[in-house]
């Protein structure tokens, strides 16, 4: 089990916060296990009685695929999917329920086959496999060690010859523990941990999760946290509690990072209407990659240009006629798109503004902020704090604003073992910055 705490810094005298406090599992495959067997219900472990429509996978979905050590994003369609280096056909998972475990086999050839896992043999798999595969004798301490790749009797084509014959996780770790010379005299400690190392790292189940955004947010943080722009899961969730949204408000977005904040904002405004500032020429998919991902209304939101908004702004008279090719179908609805996102914009009358943009963001903020209602609320996010205070500078300059605030999100995992408690060793130290404040006369 692992503690993290949510520390916020407020203010420029860095007076420290407690903003949240959440217990989490070891990892979410062990979370997940235990949804399962307590009968709570998560994100990542569907019911499985209420077997609707809604709850079970369909062709051309987006889904999670979550096995021990990683997870992807991937489009179920006619082709192949690969994980863990494992290729089998997306047919094979249609038609399952949301949050099915099901166990890889491999073949000979490279590809593999699913088969379902039942819950509770999941369940028992998480909990007692390392149970199967102990010592019952363990050494007081490991002195007499010495790591020199020699202890090991398996060699590589056993294990892989193994793997093709369809051993499981835990028959493939006996097998190791029986030919390696030195586990027996490893402590209990020493035993366990490198128990668990090993079962997950020859484990063939993996879980088909429906996207959302807190499992979107920590996927692409996992996988580079360059693609949300250094947003991290607990950040995005103070830029989200800060905003204030409304299930009926109408929000901009300036956000150029895989949609994600944006698609945080769309899915808790549900009956709202959002407006996406693009901070470059042109409409690209990976704007909208975690809406589509999710399978939120997309008819809700609207994209726009920012070089549009900059002559909206300044008062430039707009053509009320399609400049491009008025043939091509594609280009002429984008300019309508566009066109419509303008004319909200004019209305001068929306809830809040949230950014997490790349470059500058001192321009873009005043810009926005004009489009805001008095009383509406704007958080922007950076991983500079240069930029943040310079943004904060020339707000407080300008007047038209209240309720300035900087705050820093502060977060640190924690294993929690017996006599082994101690903060998670490998962890990104950024978070981040956020400025929040109202707008007013």
């Amino acid at each position: 089990m692992c503690f993290s705490g949510c520390i916020r810094r407020v203010g420029h005298r860095g007076y420290l916060q407690l903003i949240c406090c959440q217990f989490s599992t070891r990892d979410d495959q062990y979370r997940s296990a235990r949804g399962a067997e307590t009968g709570v219900s998560t994100e990542i472990q569907s019911s499985f009685s209420n077997m609707t429509a809604e709850s079970l996978i369909k062709e051309n979905d987006f889904a999670i695929l979550k096995t021990g050590k990683a997870a992807r994003l991937v489009q179920l369609n006619k082709g192949a999917v690969y994980v863990e280096k494992r290729k089998f056909n997306c047919q094979d998972i249609i038609g399952h329920p949301w949050g099915q475990v099901f166990a890889i086999t491999c073949g000979k050839k490279g590809e593999a086959t699913l088969s379902v896992v039942p819950r509770q043999d999941y369940v028992d798999h998480i909990f007692n496999a390392s149970e199967k595969v102990g010592s019952s004798t363990s050494g007081q301490d490991n002195r007499d060690i010495l790591d020199e790749n020699r202890s090991q009797k398996l060699t590589r084509e056993e294990i892989t010859k193994l793997k093709q014959d369809g051993a499981s996780s835990v028959d493939i770790v006996r097998s190791l523990v029986e030919n390696s010379d030195t586990f027996s005299d490893k402590t209990n400690y020493s035993q366990q941990k490198y128990l668990q190392k090993k079962l997950k790292k020859y484990d063939s189940f993996f879980q088909a999760c429906r996207p959302t955004v807190r499992l979107l947010s920590e996927l692409y943080w996992s996988q580079n946290p360059l693609k949300v722009g250094m947003l991290r899961p607990d950040s995005l969730a103070s830029v989200l509690a800060s905003a204030n949204i409304l299930g009926k408000g109408k929000y901009i977005v300036m956000d150029s990072f895989l949609g994600l904040l944006t698609a945080g904002v769309l899915q808790h405004c549900a009956e709202g209407q959002v407006i996406q500032v693009l901070d470059y020429m042109g409409y690209q998919s990976s704007t909208r990659q975690a809406v589509q991902a999710i399978g939120l209304d997309s008819t809700r939101l609207l994209s726009v240009d920012y070089h549009l908004v900059e002559k909206l702004a300044s008062g430039l008279k707009l053509r009320e006629d399609c400049p491009e090719d008025p043939m091509n179908d594609r280009r002429v609805t984008k300019f309508q798109k566009n066109m419509e996102a303008l004319s909200l914009l004019q209305q001068r009358d929306f809830a809040g503004l949230i950014m997490n943009c790349r470059g500058d963001i001192v321009e873009p903020c005043v810009l926005l902020l004009k489009f805001l209602r008095l009383s509406g609320t704007f958080v922007v996010f950076s991983p500079h704090l240069g930029v943040i205070t310079n943004l904060y500078d020339t707000l407080k300059s300008k007047g038209g604003c209240v309720m300035l605030k900087v705050s820093e999100s502060w977060i640190r995992g924690y294993q929690v073992l017996e006599n082994r408690t101690h903060p998670v060793i490998n962890m990104q130290g950024a978070s981040g910055f956020i400025l929040t404040g109202i707008k007013c006369e």
